[in-house]
């Protein structure tokens, strides 16, 4: 087996382990680890693995987060890691869940920050692949304690988790669909095979790929688009981007599945509850240690590789839509902006986006 295969096998484990809640030890050189994600904590297994060693615990938080609980300017990469004790997982487990307030201030500033290994980047990507909060909690072990029944990978075999999943995406399915737009449409389902995921390719009209093609890239909303939450546009977005491409000479609409801007459905609707008590929707995201916009479009132009699209008129008022077509060489002729209504659920949702995001947004 070649090393590149052998490393899409490795991601693609170590990404549905810890989404399953089950830990992964990380062999590093000499050095063997052993993790959880927060969510899924089990307090009597850490309390067998740490008896057997002096080390400490650590819990590795992103960059977002420690923004959320320092005051100060700190030094940290992608995450930071911090000493901590079993009785302190039920306090990390409540901030990356709630509003933090000064008392936790006061309790962070007291910890002292250690050396991260370069690897523990890695690890927060594969805890977000898994659509799990990027928090987690870690251990040196020695090697003679390893159950056995956990898997165990190498640093270098988790690193470049998000392009190898781009690269493993490939279409698995199509078929005719009569829609009311389109009685011929096309569906087609491309699927990452590192992680799982599978993400559609709406066809309407019969699009000359050798030409300018009609384009929406859009981000699952089940909220939105299946149950006509008020809180979004998505919805809205997607009923004009069909319109649109019906009465233009069709084009593609890919959907992909990047649920709540790539953190997962769970995490969205544990932002919508942060929203519900005050918090916007970049901040919500954010509180979870999340960076605002965790969506990778990359999918996106490997699917419009393999369609054999080079040009577009892009649906969107999305500029880091824009922005990763024209780095990945995919010319855009035209932006096409949506519109949407603003109404009492939504308007802090849309003012938040227009401040703190790369985003236009034209209202009716």
């Amino acid at each position: 087996m070649d090393l590149r295969k052998k490393r899409h096998i490795a991601i693609d484990r170590a990404i549905n382990e810890l989404r399953s809640g089950r830990p992964i030890i990380i062999n590093n050189k000499s050095e063997n680890w052993i993790f959880y994600g927060i969510e899924h904590i089990n307090d009597k297994f850490l309390s067998q693995i740490t008896s057997k060693k002096s080390k400490s615990l650590n819990a590795f938080l992103t960059n977002k987060k420690m923004l959320d609980l320092s005051l100060d300017k700190i030094s940290y990469n992608d995450q930071t890691r911090i000493p901590i004790q079993i009785s302190d997982i039920k306090w990390l487990k409540s901030i990356h869940t709630r509003k933090i307030n000064r008392s936790d201030i006061i309790k962070f500033k007291k910890i002292k920050l250690l050396k991260t290994p370069l690897f523990l980047n890695d690890m927060i990507d594969l805890a977000k692949n898994a659509k799990t909060i990027p928090c987690l909690i870690g251990c040196l072990i020695n090697k003679k304690s390893i159950n056995h029944s956990i898997m165990v990978f190498k640093s270098t075999e988790i690193k470049m988790q998000n392009k190898l999943i781009s690269e493993s995406t490939k279409m698995v399915s199509e078929s005719t669909i009569p829609i009311k737009q389109d009685y011929n449409a096309k569906i087609k389902v491309f699927k990452s095979f590192i992680g799982g995921l599978e993400h559609v390719v709406l066809c309407l009209g019969k699009p000359n790929n050798n030409k300018t093609v009609n384009l929406r890239i859009q981000s699952a909303c089940l909220t939105g688009e299946v149950f006509h939450s008020m809180k979004c546009d998505c919805g809205e977005q997607l009923n004009q981007s069909i319109e649109y491409l019906s009465k233009n000479g069709g084009g593609y609409i890919i959907h992909l599945e990047q649920e709540g801007r790539g953190i997962g459905l769970k995490n969205k609707i544990r932002a919508y509850n942060l929203q519900h008590k005050g918090m916007d929707t970049i901040d919500a995201d954010r509180t979870m240690g999340f960076v605002g916009e965790e969506r990778d479009f990359s999918i996106a132009v490997k699917i419009l590789k393999d369609l054999g699209v080079k040009k577009v008129n892009i649906i969107t008022n999305n500029q880091d839509k824009i922005k990763a077509l024209k780095n990945s060489k995919i010319s855009i002729a035209k932006k096409i902006a949506t519109y949407t209504e603003v109404n009492k659920f939504n308007v802090n949702y849309f003012a938040s986006r227009l401040i703190k995001m790369n985003y236009n947004i034209k209202l009716k």
